[in-house]
C-alpha cells in the first residue's frame, strides 16, 4: 500500500522531478489489438501518424469524433512480434471497444480488453531509464523516448515522456506487480500517491479524463497539439481539427493558475465581472507550496500573467509552464 501522508506526497513529487517515483496505473485501460489491419485502423481514427510507427515504437494519439471531440487519449505500444497494446484512460475500455467496432468493416482487427488481467505501474523521473536498464540487466542500454521493449518476456516497458520528463509505463501480470514495486523501491524509486500525481499534472499542464477531458473537449482546448500530425491524411475528425488550427477558432484553453487563497474544483474564474473560466484539478498546496490548479479559460484570458478573480474571493493569475 502506498502511504498517503502529506510529507510522503511531497517527497514523491520531488523524487519524480529529481530522481524517480512510481505510481499505481492499474486503474487505466489496457487493450490488446490484434490483426493485420489494427495499426491502419487506429491511424484512420486518431490525430497522430501511426503508420510510421515501427515495431518497438511508442506513440501517443487522440481518438476523436467527427466533430473533433475526444473519445480518449491513448498510448499505442507496437511490440515486436506481439499484438499492439493500447493504454487508455481509466474506465475507457467499453468506450474504446465500441468506437473501434463502429469503424471496423472487413478489416482484420480484433481488440480485446485485458485491463483486469494486467497490472501497471508508471515510473516517472530522470533516473527512470537507468532503473529500467538495471532491471533488464543491461545498465549501458537506456530505453530512449518513444521506444518499448520487454523484460523477461512478460514485463512490457514503454517510454512515453508524457509529462515532458522521462515517463515509463510498466505493464505486467497482476501476480507479479508487487514484486516489481519492491524491485523499484530497492533501486531507489519512491512509491507515490494520487496527490503527488495530480501535483505533477498541474505543474506540467497535463489533462486527464474525467477531470479535464471528456466528450465535450477537443484536442486544441486541452493543449494536446503535440499529439496531432497536421501533415497526415484523413482521419475521423481531421477536417474540424485542421479548421480550428488554420482559422484560429479555439475558444478556450487549459492553463495552470496560481491563487493567493485556497482553490476548489469547479470554482468560477472571472474577468471584469464576467465568468471566463473554471477551475478543474487542484494540487495539494503542501506539495507545491502554493495554491495552484488546472483550469479552462476563455480566449483572451489564457496568456501567462493574465489576472482573474476567483468566485468566493481570491485573485488568480495564469502562470507559465512547467512550474519549478
Amino acid at each position: 500500500m502506498i502511504p498517503v501522508t502529506k510529507s510522503h506526497s511531497r517527497a514523491a513529487y520531488q523524487a519524480a522531478l529529481g530522481g524517480a517515483a512510481f505510481f499505481d496505473g492499474s486503474h487505466l485501460t489496457r487493450i490488446e489489438h490484434r490483426g493485420a489491419d489494427a495499426l491502419d485502423l487506429l491511424h484512420r481514427l486518431s490525430t497522430n501518424d501511426l503508420l510510421s510507427l515501427g515495431e518497438g515504437g511508442v506513440r501517443r494519439t487522440v481518438i476523436t469524433t467527427a466533430e473533433a471531440r475526444i473519445v480518449d487519449v491513448v498510448t499505442v505500444v507496437r511490440r515486436k512480434g506481439r499484438p499492439i497494446l493500447l493504454i487508455g484512460s481509466a474506465g475507457a475500455a467499453q468506450r474504446l471497444l465500441e468506437w473501434l467496432d463502429k469503424f471496423t468493416f472487413a478489416e482484420d482487427s480484433e481488440p480485446r480488453d485485458r485491463s483486469s488481467e494486467l497490472a501497471q505501474l508508471t515510473l516517472v523521473g530522470p533516473e527512470s531509464p537507468r532503473m529500467i536498464a538495471s532491471l533488464a540487466g543491461a545498465e549501458d542500454l537506456v530505453l530512449p523516448g518513444g521506444a518499448c521493449g520487454e523484460i523477461a518476456g512478460n514485463l512490457v516497458v514503454a517510454r512515453t515522456d508524457a509529462l515532458g520528463i522521462p515517463v515509463i509505463e510498466l505493464v505486467s501480470q497482476q501476480a507479479s506487480v508487487g514484486d516489481l514495486a519492491r524491485e523499484l523501491e530497492k533501486s531507489g524509486a519512491v512509491a507515490a500517491d494520487r496527490a503527488a500525481w495530480d501535483a505533477l499534472r498541474v505543474a506540467r499542464g497535463a489533462p486527464e479524463w474525467g477531470s479535464e477531458l471528456d466528450e465535450r473537449v477537443n484536442p486544441h482546448e486541452a493543449n494536446l497539439n503535440g499529439l496531432i500530425d497536421f501533415q497526415k491524411g484523413c482521419y475521423v475528425g481531421q477536417e474540424v481539427v485542421a479548421r480550428l488550427d488554420t482559422y484560429d477558432k479555439v475558444q478556450r484553453r487549459l492553463v495552470t493558475v496560481r491563487c493567493d487563497t485556497p482553490l476548489v474544483s469547479g470554482a468560477a474564474l472571472a474577468a471584469e465581472g464576467r465568468k471566463v473560466g473554471e477551475v478543474r484539478t487542484v494540487a495539494a498546496p503542501e506539495i507545491l507550496d502554493a495554491h495552484v490548479a488546472l483550469a479552462f479559460v476563455r480566449r483572451g484570458h489564457w496568456d501567462p500573467g493574465t489576472r482573474l478573480a476567483v468566485a468566493g474571493g481570491g485573485n488568480a493569475a495564469v502562470v507559465s509552464l512547467p512550474l519549478a
